[in-house]
């Protein structure tokens, strides 16, 4: 395969994501509670427990393809540097904004209520994406030895794995300021906290890492192969793990903190990966077994953070919205045939938006470049010069 063509696997894989992750949010917040209460419902929140370690370990994945590509700018002190930095500073930036409850920093601060604080401090996915990402760049940055920068991604991915049930200990963290405590923690209500959230968009780091370095020697189909393999094992070593009479790494919650659901997880990504890997390689080797190539969903792929970002303020709303959203509409209120209905045009609307925006970043960047550089102006100056 092409270079051009080569990692098209990553974006359908990316897409399918995003497309779990458009349907389960919008779900969850229109179905009504008997719905709610079917084993229906419980399954598919089953299914969804892969959909933010998968987000996650695609992002990580991403990472390392565009670092290999920019390495010797990326470990010097290079005006790209400084922008890959600002663009994870960003994503924790706006992780927080998006949270703000009001168009003013001093009011926030002086007349948040408990429920709208803890909305504030708590950690997401773009906290935890760009917090990452700022530590990976800056690894690379100062470790020029890949073996060496390897070893300490692993380092840290098995912190995030082993430490969880420590670090959601309130006796552990309960001395850390609010902020710092939601980040590493979830027991104070953090959906996405580090640990061990981090540990995903780590394993992706490391696998493409591994992916780049190996395919030139050994080839695609042999490190896939070897991929699945490695799925296999994590799943079965996490489902044994679980049998296991005793507690290794002290008393863990199975579905919040236990490394073992995390293995499960991470094996099942792996084996979803390299057959994604082995898919796209059957249709570029034999199209008509294969015919249709579903460049919608590698779009959602390409463009998962816009996605992310504009699905979020059509469902919940911001503050440009807080009434004229679809949890105002219908929060609670609808069964399953009306739920799925709303949740198939909803996609279908992202796809043609992320279609345009990602047109309008091939075609015209500088617009693309204005209209980001608006946001953050207007912005930051309603926020913070607001006086209340």
């Amino acid at each position: 395969m092409s270079s051009q063509s080569r990692h098209t696997f990553l974006d359908l894989f990316r897409g399918l994501f995003v497309l779990l992750m458009i349907e389960g949010h919008l779900i969850r917040t229109v179905l009504d509670g008997f719905s709610q209460s079917l084993t229906l419902f419980q399954l598919h929140e089953i299914l969804h427990g892969i959909t933010a370690p998968g987000f996650l370990f695609t992002s990580g994945f991403a990472l390392a393809i565009a670092s290999h590509r920019k390495r010797n700018e990326l470990q010097s002190l290079s005006p790209l540097l400084f922008q890959r930095l600002w663009r994870g500073l960003a994503l924790v930036l706006l992780g927080y904004i998006l949270h703000v409850p009001y168009w003013s920093l001093t009011k926030t601060l002086t007349a948040s209520t408990a429920e709208q604080w803890n909305a504030l401090v708590a950690f997401g996915v773009l906290q935890l994406i760009g917090t990452v990402i700022l530590l990976v760049r800056l690894l690379f940055y100062l470790i020029r030895d890949d073996r060496l920068f390897l070893g300490v991604l692993s380092l840290l991915f098995l912190s995030a794995v082993y430490l969880t049930p420590m670090m959601w200990d309130s006796a552990v963290t309960g001395s850390l300021n609010e902020f710092l405590r939601a980040a590493v923690s979830g027991s104070s209500g953090s959906p996405f906290p580090i640990f061990p959230f981090a540990g995903f968009f780590i394993a992706g780091t490391v696998v493409s890492w591994l992916f780049l370095d190996q395919v030139g020697v050994r080839g695609e189909r042999w490190f896939m192969q070897m991929l699945a393999l490695a799925g296999v094992v994590c799943t079965v070593a996490g489902i044994a793990g679980d049998l296991l009479p005793i507690s290794l790494f002290g008393k863990s919650d199975f579905w919040y903190t236990g490394p073992s659901y995390f293995w499960i997880r991470l094996g099942i990504l792996l084996l979803l990966m390299s057959s994604f890997w082995f898919l796209e390689h059957l249709h570029s080797q034999a199209p008509d077994v294969l015919p249709f190539n579903p460049h919608w969903i590698s779009t959602l792929g390409r463009e998962s953070y816009f996605v992310y970002i504009v699905h979020l303020f059509v469902i919940f709303g911001w503050l440009v919205n807080p009434f004229t959203n679809l949890r105002v509409y219908f929060g609670g209120q609808l069964t399953w045939i009306p739920a799925l209905a709303l949740a198939v045009a909803l996609i279908a609307a992202l796809v043609v938006l992320s279609s345009a925006w990602h047109g309008l970043k091939k075609e015209h960047p500088p617009v693309v470049q204005g209209l980001i550089a608006w946001f953050w102006i207007t912005t930051s100056y309603y926020i913070v010069f607001n006086p209340f």
